[in-house]
């Protein structure tokens, strides 16, 4: 390399001479007392290098894994839904069988989609690493963006490898494939993690969004009506239990009794599960709106509303032009209720209904979590400013 050299003493003068220059002279020079090497250029080259990457900023992988397990269970239910409907006509051998034939329709796509979800996922590596070294002002953006929409994609993939899993179950002949299927899913589970420890920010966007947050929530809790942060997610409970037994109810009465008791077990869980995701979600979307800092979040919660009712439209479709239209009427009394106790109205706030609602439920929340919220954002703000102080000092 062109940074290395030879140093060389001779009386009290020092010189320095390239390999080539020094070869030159013959072997039969003797005036070499001693010899160094100087590594000058590629001790920078890395010093650079060590820069360009430790500038990438990064959070524990365990929150990444936890967020790509929370959008992968999320798509086996939606997926699990599916495959169950009409719910009252199904049974667990006609679920798994559907789920047998989708996974061998699936298994002849697979191929074609990881190796688009590969290239993908490592040009979103790529950039943000370019992004990064080039001390882009969009850079952290960018790697948050596409760490959530990697965590998201892979989510997303989860429902079809399970259902070829039960595929290969039923046809041990396409098990085959799963060699090479898992490890190129394992590299991309990987790779997504990876992107995903990258939503991060920046200590000067966190102490300016924590100012600005601590304002809004002071403002947000001066909005709400319900001024308890106690057994919030015991009334959430309480309107699941209460709303999946007036489902199940329904079913059963319209069936008639002297059924298997595997049938009332089905019946049960798949009213839980519905109501579940309903009040579950119309409550976060509540509780999103009434603490969001900024109209994304508040919007957010809007959406999470709208998405939960969007499935449960979609379950009743799918019912209604089935062969038994009237497995419809369970889902619309669930659903009904549901959106009654989440959206009870404000001028009938001290009635008994309003104080076991959804939204009693959800207000308490909010304002626990905006209570737990203003103290931990001045903890955070006290660090970040006292750490801001200290680096300005030296």
């Amino acid at each position: 390399p062109s940074g290395w050299g030879v140093m060389t003493r001779v009386g009290g003068q020092i010189t320095r001479k390239t390999p080539r220059e020094w070869g030159s002279q013959g072997r039969g020079h003797t005036g070499l007392p001693s010899l160094t090497f100087s590594t000058s250029v590629p001790q920078i080259t890395m010093s650079v290098m060590e820069a360009d990457y430790s500038a990438v900023q990064s959070r524990p992988l365990r929150k990444a894994i936890l967020e790509i397990a929370i959008f992968s269970s999320a798509s086996l239910i939606l997926t699990a839904a599916l495959l169950a409907t009409p719910i009252t006509q199904v049974d667990d051998q006609e679920v798994l069988s559907r789920a047998s034939v989708a996974g061998a329709a699936a298994l002849n796509h697979i191929g074609t989609g990881l190796t688009a979800y590969a290239a993908i996922f490592l040009a979103f590596y790529g950039v943000v690493l370019t992004s990064q070294s080039g001390r882009n002002p969009l850079a952290l953006p960018t790697q948050r963006f596409l760490g959530f929409t990697a965590e998201l994609l892979t989510g997303a993939l989860v429902p079809a490898f399970a259902i070829i899993g039960i595929a290969c179950v039923n046809d041990p002949s396409l098990a085959g494939a799963l060699f090479v299927l898992v490890p190129v899913f394992a590299f991309l589970l990987v790779v997504a993690t990876l992107l995903g420890a990258l939503i991060v920010f920046a200590p000067a966007e966190k102490l300016d969004s924590l100012k600005r947050s601590l304002t809004i929530t002071g403002e947000n809790l001066a909005k709400l009506q319900v001024k308890r942060r106690k057994h919030g997610v015991r009334i959430v409970v309480f309107n699941i239990f209460l709303f999946s037994l007036v489902g199940s109810l329904i079913t059963i009465t319209s069936k008639g009794f002297g059924q298997p008791w595997e049938w009332y077990a089905r019946v049960a869980f798949v009213f839980t599960a519905l109501t579940a995701i309903l009040a579950i979600g119309c409550a976060l979307g509540l509780v999103s709106i009434k603490t969001g800092s900024d109209r994304v979040n508040r919007a957010s919660g809007y959406w999470v509303i709208c998405a939960v009712y969007l499935a449960a439209a979609i379950i009743v479709v799918l019912l209604l032009l089935s062969s038994v239209p009237a497995a419809a009427v369970p889902v619309l009394a669930v659903a009904t209720g549901v959106t009654v106790s989440s959206f009870w109205p404000n001028r009938w706030s001290r009635s008994f209904g309003r104080k076991i609602s959804i939204r009693e439920g959800a207000d308490r929340i909010a304002f626990a979590s905006l209570l737990n919220s203003e103290t931990r954002i001045k903890h955070q703000r006290d660090y970040l400013e006292a750490t801001s102080s200290r680096s300005q000092s030296c």
